[in-house]
Formats: structure tokens, C-alpha cells, sequence
């Protein structure tokens, strides 16, 4: 076996050069800019060619308008919209904002037409003279004067006041809305008239559908209509009559002159049970009471079986 000695000797590294692949497109960012503004004018173009004139008229004209949902383009008074659904808000001081939503066709040209409607108004209603009088708007009673609403709808409304003591008030009001202060006071007429009321003797008590009213000699608001009236004094009898009572129209009854008062006898004998005649004229069995009218003169008689008359 011989042996051999091999000497090894360094060389110097290299790198290993990795070939490269050509890119399969190469991009140019002018051809890119170019493509993206055509394809931004042809989407223009198609919307251009397939959008339709739109026309919102919104009575009275908004402060602000304000398309919410679906793309759209404002071109001077008129919008470039797509057939579709669409909304939109409006606002105008004084009016209830405005949310509406419509439908684009395909029809070319196409207007569509919406109204504002105005807040409330507030409308106060007052009596001359002052006094508590129910108060109905539209035939709704809603409270009695003096009265403040708050919420009441613009417009003509039909008003009626009624009050005991006065005549029904009747009339329209118009309102104005957007808040704005409405202000009404309605002139009454009383729905009396005076009576002159006398008696003899005087300081007779005066009731008016039996209610109290004064003491004579006396001046007597009476309501108007049919009124019973009653006149009494202690000791007297009772005057009573009936008057019709037209409201404005004042009235003097003639002197009432009073009558004395019936006296009341009671009769009783012994034994009882006797049989009493007055004047010729069987009043009952003893003891009795009796009404019998003053300044006359009567005839009593007694009779019983078995006794003297």
C-alpha cells in the first residue's frame, strides 16, 4: 500500500447566480390613470344616458331640502336620479318637517309635488264682561273661558260660548299657525231681562222657579223663557203667576195686593165624634181643624145622636 498525500487548496466563494423571470405584465401608471378616467367617464355616460330629470316642488319653499337615500345628482333645480325608491327631508321654520319618500320611472321628465304643513297656532279666548263660559271648538267642549290652547290647527274653526247667565255666542275663528298668538274676546248679551216687581203690603219674599230672588218692592234679573213666580209674605197667602221672559226686554207687573192669610180653628167637643157644620156646611167629626178665610162671620153647629144640637 503506497502511501499518498493530496493537498486541498482554497478557492475563492462565488455566489450562484439565480436566473430571473420576466414579469407577465408590466404596469404603466399612465395607461393606468387613462383607464381609470375612462372608466369614470363611461360610468358617467351610462348614467347620463339612463338617469331621469326630477323635479321636487315642495309648497311653501323649504329652508333646506335633503335627498337621504339613493344616488342622485343636483343639476341646477332639478336632480339626475336612477328609476328607483327615494327620500328625502324638508324644513321650513313655522312648518312641520317633511319626510317623505317617492318612486322614480322611467318616464324622461318627472315633477313631483309635496306640501309643508304649518305648526299649530295658539288662540286665547276671553268674555266681556269676565265671566265662566264653556267653550267648544268644532262641537268638542274644551274647558271654559278664560281659556288658553296651546295646540290648535291652522285654519276656520266654529266657535260657540255658552254661559247660564248669557246668550250662546256663536261665530268662526280663523287661526294662524306657525305658533303665532291668535286672540279673541267675545262680547256677551245677557240672557235676561229686569222685572219690576211691587206688592202690598211690601217686604214679600220674591222666588223665581223656586229659587229665592229677592224682597219686594224689587228689580229681578229673570233668564229668559217661562218663569213661575212666587210671592210670600208671613200671614198672607201665597201670589203666585207665570211670566214669559223675552232676554233684553224689561217688564213692570202691576201692584200685587196680598190677601190675608186663612185662620185655622180647631173644634172639639165632649162628648167627641160630634158631627161639625159650618155656615150649612158638613166640615167632619170633632175634634177638626179648620181653614177659614178672615173678616167673614160664621155659623158653627154640634149635633150628635142622643144630645141637643
Amino acid at each position: 500500500m503506497t502511501d499518498k498525500h493530496d493537498t486541498i487548496e482554497a478557492i475563492p466563494f462565488q455566489r450562484a447566480e439565480v436566473a430571473t423571470q420576466r414579469p407577465w405584465i408590466k404596469l404603466n401608471p399612465a395607461k393606468i390613470a387613462f383607464a381609470a378616467v375612462f372608466l369614470i367617464l363611461a360610468v358617467a355616460a351610462a348614467f347620463m344616458f339612463t338617469a331621469r330629470a326630477i323635479s321636487i316642488v315642495v309648497t311653501p319653499m323649504p329652508e333646506n331640502l335633503t335627498i337621504t337615500s339613493g344616488f342622485h345628482y343636483e343639476l341646477a333645480d332639478r336632480y339626475l336620479m336612477l328609476p328607483g325608491t327615494y327620500s328625502f327631508t324638508a324644513s321650513k321654520n313655522g312648518y312641520h318637517n317633511l319626510d317623505q319618500e317617492f318612486s322614480v320611472t322611467s318616464d324622461p321628465d318627472q315633477t313631483y309635488q309635496f306640501e309643508l304643513m304649518e305648526l299649530p297656532g295658539i288662540l286665547t279666548i276671553a268674555t266681556e264682561p269676565n265671566t265662566s263660559a264653556e267653550v267648544y271648538i268644532d262641537q268638542k267642549l274644551v274647558g271654559t273661558t278664560p281659556l288658553r290652547l296651546d295646540e290648535i290647527e291652522p285654519g276656520i274653526h266654529d266657535l260657540k260660548l255658552t254661559s247660564s247667565r248669557y246668550l250662546d255666542y256663536d261665530t268662526e275663528v280663523t287661526v294662524v299657525g306657525q305658533r303665532e298668538l291668535n286672540e279673541l274676546t267675545a262680547a256677551l248679551s245677557p240672557a235676561w231681562a229686569i222685572i219690576e216687581l211691587t206688592s202690598q203690603p211690601a217686604g214679600a219674599t220674591i222666588s223665581i222657579d223656586g229659587e229665592a230672588a229677592g224682597v219686594t218692592p224689587s228689580n229681578v234679573e229673570v233668564i229668559q223663557g217661562y218663569r213661575a213666580i212666587d210671592v210670600k209674605k208671613d200671614g198672607f197667602k201665597v201670589f203666585e203667576t207665570n211670566i214669559d221672559v223675552t232676554a233684553g226686554i224689561n217688564t213692570t207687573l202691576p201692584r200685587i195686593m196680598l190677601e190675608k192669610a186663612d185662620g185655622t180653628v180647631s173644634v172639639g167637643s165632649n162628648p167627641s165624634g160630634a158631627n161639625l157644620s159650618v155656615n150649612g156646611r158638613y166640615r167632619g167629626q170633632t175634634p177638626v181643624s179648620l181653614t177659614l178665610a178672615p173678616k167673614q162671620s160664621y155659623t158653627f153647629v154640634l149635633s150628635k145622636a142622643g144630645y141637643e144640637p
